[in-house]
């Protein structure tokens, strides 16, 4: 997951904060004792952390959305569609399979939801993670290309090592905290939940979670179980600090060459990862950067154009070769008909069926078109998972959309209305939250409402593989069985169940659903306020204590 990019500098470097928090003369005095003012004042601030945004007063006017904002949008709007796909999946095994797919139980799915681009709000979390790691690409080095498109060299190494000691900081710590909340309401306040498993005391969760997140900002690691063991959607945040930092380390060692060669030096780079290694996950921060740096050279600051030579006259073959391809750009009608043709084939790309328990053999050889695609993948994917594969797929998809929303202007102006950008605002924190929330809340919503069987209730599968005269374990008990269907039983209850619906347009689970994101949302502004906001001012503060100042 993408993290939004840091805000500016505030202007407060560390001596100006340590003078203001240094005691007159420099005498060390003793901490004062509580008073009613302390008690009003905390508060007071735990109210502000509490309050919802939309009943927070706007400080200041209004702000432009700035050049990137569709960015801030999509990234939030990708987001949501993690979460919601997160739902969908928990409750809905098929819903990750192409639309007349065959079913273990014998049927079809013949879910309207599973349709082509239909899919994507309630399966789409893959390509939203794509999507994640291509804005970075994006966004993370664009003010390194800034810097040394304007040939400015001094500040580029100064921004390249304040990028390498914020960038672990504004990751990681997130997630540290986000965690370190989750456990302790765990004991606190003894909640249940079906996933992780809890230790027996609060001493041993604690041990536990500490030597987790040691394991966890390990990034280099050669497992594949990237994330922590307190939730498991944090495995893109190794991804992201991988990326983020191959990437710099890239703009370090092209840093003399001319932006064209670099562009296609990283086009070559691209192609290696897609097509000759498993990479597609990692070509998709290259390709963010090559789409920036398109992007400054089609549109050069006025310090980039001050600073590049004089060109000389046009020679013939010169100017023949232009008007060819003048002549073969297409007009804004036809240019524009192309993007969203672009777009539609993204969007398809991002369609793409999968299964954590299926090859790709059995998921696409009853999907229309992926039959014929699926030879396309290059036999390195081939890793003995059954995933690999779409991402490679995915790569494309996640460019041809960012491509297409960023040229396409009715789009670009979709994304930076108000509603996508207060999800990109709280976008990194709904990421890390929405995954522990469906445990602590969405869960017990599934059982009254008998969306959800209790565990010990569940029909029990044999092990083909075991002896068939071994008698079977006995049944699993659900501490929170309890719950089971006391809404959906009650005479007040105005929906039924399941029966009778459509897959997937169930009233109980919409329900569920209606009634989870907004406890999402409310949840992620204050993540936001309390763990995401805080790791940009120390990352800053980090930065600012080992480089003796920051960033000027």
């Amino acid at each position: 997951m993408t993290p939004p990019p840091d805000p500016a500098h505030d202007g407060h470097t560390p001596a100006d904060l340590e003078t203001a928090a240094a005691p007159p003369n420099g005498l060390l005095t003793a901490p004062s004792k509580p008073t009613p003012t302390h008690v009003r004042h905390f508060l007071a601030s735990t109210l502000e952390i509490l309050k919802p945004e939309i009943f927070q007063r706007r400080r200041g006017p209004a702000r432009r959305p700035g050049p990137t904002a569709y960015l801030d949008g999509l990234r939030g709007w990708a987001a949501f569609c993690v979460a919601l796909m997160h739902l969908f999946v928990y409750t809905h095994d098929w819903v990750e399979l192409c639309y007349d797919a065959p079913l273990l139980d014998g049927t079809r799915n013949d879910s309207l939801l599973t349709l082509p681009i239909i899919r994507l709000p309630f399966t789409g979390g893959h390509f939203s993670v794509m999507l994640f790691f291509i804005i970075s690409g994006y966004v993370v080095p664009r003010r390194l290309l800034v810097l040394l498109h304007e040939n400015r060299r001094t500040d580029f190494l100064d921004a390249v090592q304040s990028a390498v000691i914020r960038r672990p900081v504004r990751l990681f710590m997130p997630v540290i905290l986000s965690t370190l909340c989750l456990w302790i309401i765990w004991h606190v306040f003894a909640i249940h939940t079906p996933w992780p498993p809890h230790k027996d005391t609060f001493m041993q969760e604690a041990w536990s979670w500490y030597y987790d997140i040691l394991k966890f900002v390990y990034v280099w690691r050669p497992d594949r179980l990237l994330f922590t063991y307190y939730n498991i959607h944090s495995w893109t945040i190794p991804v992201e600090y991988r990326g983020s930092m191959t990437l710099i380390i890239w703009l370090l060692m092209t840093s003399s060459l001319n932006p064209r060669s670099r562009v296609w030096i990283t086009v070559g780079v691209i192609w290696y990862l897609v097509f000759a290694a498993p990479g597609a996950m990692y070509a998709t921060f290259f390709a963010g950067m090559v789409t920036a740096e398109l992007d400054l050279l089609a549109n050069p600051t006025p310090d980039t154009e001050k600073l590049a030579p004089p060109s000389a006259p046009p020679s013939k073959s010169t100017t023949t070769t232009n008007n060819l391809l003048t002549s073969l750009t297409p007009g804004p009608r036809r240019l524009n008909l192309l993007l969203h043709l672009l777009l539609l084939v993204g969007l398809w790309l991002a369609s793409i069926p999968s299964s954590d328990s299926m090859n790709k053999e059995a998921v696409l050889s009853t999907c229309p078109g992926w039959p014929t695609l699926s030879p396309l993948v290059p036999t390195t994917y081939e890793d003995g998972t059954p995933q690999t594969y779409r991402w490679f797929f995915l790569f494309f998809a996640a460019y041809f959309t960012l491509y297409s929303i960023k040229n396409i202007p009715w789009l670009r102006r979709l994304f930076e209305t108000p509603p996508m950008l207060y999800l990109g605002r709280h976008s990194f924190s709904l990421y890390l939250v929405h995954g522990p929330l469906i445990g602590l809340f969405s869960e017990r919503l599934f059982l009254l409402t008998g969306v959800k069987i209790p565990e010990g209730e569940k029909p029990q599968i044999p092990d083909p593989k075991a002896d068939p005269l071994a008698p079977l374990p006995p049944p699993k008990t659900d501490p929170l069985a309890y719950l089971a269907n006391r809404w959906i039983n009650s005479s007040l209850w105005p929906f039924g169940g399941a029966e009778g619906w459509p897959k997937g347009f169930e009233p109980n689970f919409w329900v569920c659903v209606l009634i989870t994101l907004p406890v999402f949302l409310y949840v992620a502004e204050v993540g936001t306020r309390i763990f995401d906001a805080p790791s940009v001012k120390l990352a800053r503060w980090v930065d600012g204590r080992l480089r003796g100042g920051g960033r000027k």
